[in-house]
């Protein structure tokens, strides 16, 4: 979509749908680290329905029998399959733009709140705030997409429940065997810890369950800790991290990308063909508390790359006022309205969206203290 500016529009147009709903779409604010290293390099789907039928499929583990020439076909059996319907959920935040903020509005050109040099049109003004509220709800709905990522890596689920909100549990299917609990003489700040076998084991049941190579490990600050004290002295003896700007270029995170550039991200090194990362970051919850991203004393082991075959939907946004009778299929969607009393405008923006693995185990948890 080609940029748009808002610069110089007076605020009978900032305010209008179409404007609103293109500056939401061009706004870029970074992706966490999840979502933008296995969500956004995927184009989004939009399914033109409030629910989707989501289904995994065991991947056959049989050969192909070798027949004689004149022999009929030898039957077989499909793929293991199972489907379920899951709805789309919704997210839609608003604030207030009050009457004052439009009121003193100037055509474009009138030159007030001079400030030296510095000059700025009542309209720009408002542009400027618009954009700058936007940007916020888009913010959040950044976070909560990572959360949502976060929870996906975690145990396959993704469960959310507020009681003056929504509640909704969506079971992507991963097998529970793919969660492993270390316990005491095997944790690796434990002297009789063997992290080389746990690795192995960890790459062993993905290649097993899904016929993927795990290629990046992702560590909770307690387990980026544990590796780097190496109380065992087995990690880093193993451990390639002689030339980390090497391994920044050859690793499978973009360290240039806008999602590897907010202070929460930190190498660690490579081993057994793994790229090893730190992630420090929490994200709060609306009216709730702080969630970590990576659950504490957990590593995410998972596979980077198409073969993950994560798929993200979004469900259509419905406007009786502005689309009548008609499904509008966006990302984000943005509007405006006014409220007679007290006198304000009020700003929306709306999103529908379900990120789903359709190889949920593509990824494992090793808990490793």
């Amino acid at each position: 979509m080609p940029s748009f500016d808002m610069q110089g529009m007076r605020s009978i147009d900032v305010l209008k749908t179409a404007y609103l709903t293109a500056n939401v779409l061009n706004i870029e604010e970074p992706a966490g680290l999840l979502k933008g290293l296995l969500v956004d390099p995927v184009s989004p789907v939009f399914p033109g329905t409030d629910s989707i039928e989501f289904g995994r499929e065991q991947l056959g583990r049989e050969g192909a029998p070798f027949i004689p020439t004149e022999a009929a076909a030898v039957f077989v059996g499909d793929r293991t399959r199972s489907m379920t319907a899951m709805d789309i959920p919704n997210i839609a935040m608003r604030k207030s733009i009050h009457s004052g903020d439009i009121a003193q509005d100037r055509s474009i050109g009138d030159q007030i709140f001079v400030n030296g040099s510095a000059a700025t049109t009542q309209s720009n003004g408002l542009a400027a705030r618009v954009d700058r509220y936007q940007r916020d709800m888009v913010r959040r709905i950044e976070n909560t997409l990572e959360w949502w990522v976060s929870r996906m890596l975690s145990d396959g689920t993704v469960t959310y429940s507020d009681s003056n909100y929504d509640a909704f549990s969506y079971d992507f299917g991963r097998s529970a065997d793919l969660t492993v609990t270390l316990t005491g003489g095997a944790q690796w700040d434990e002297t009789t810890a063997e992290p080389i076998e746990d690795i192995q084991t960890i790459k062993q049941l993905v290649a097993d369950k899904e016929y993927l190579s795990v290629n990046t490990a992702i560590c909770s600050p307690e387990a980026a800790a544990a590796i780097r004290k190496d109380l065992p002295q087995k990690f880093n003896a193993r451990l390639d991290n002689r030339n980390l700007d090497e391994f920044r270029q050859t690793s499978y995170i973009d360290v240039t990308a806008p999602y590897a550039q907010q202070g929460a991200v930190t190498p660690i090194g490579r081993i057994n063909g793994i790229d090893f990362w730190e992630y420090n970051r929490s994200v709060t919850l609306f009216g709730g508390s702080s969630v970590p991203l990576v659950d504490a004393n957990s590593i995410y082991f998972m596979h980077v790359g198409q073969g993950a075959d994560i798929r993200q939907f979004y469900a259509p946004v419905y406007d009786m006022k502005e689309a009548p009778g008609r499904a509008i299929n966006t990302e984000l969607y943005s509007k405006s309205w006014s409220v007679d009393y007290p006198s304000e405008m009020q700003m929306m923006v709306q999103t529908r969206p379900l990120v789903a693995p359709f190889r949920p185990d593509f990824c494992a948890k090793l808990i490793c203290l």
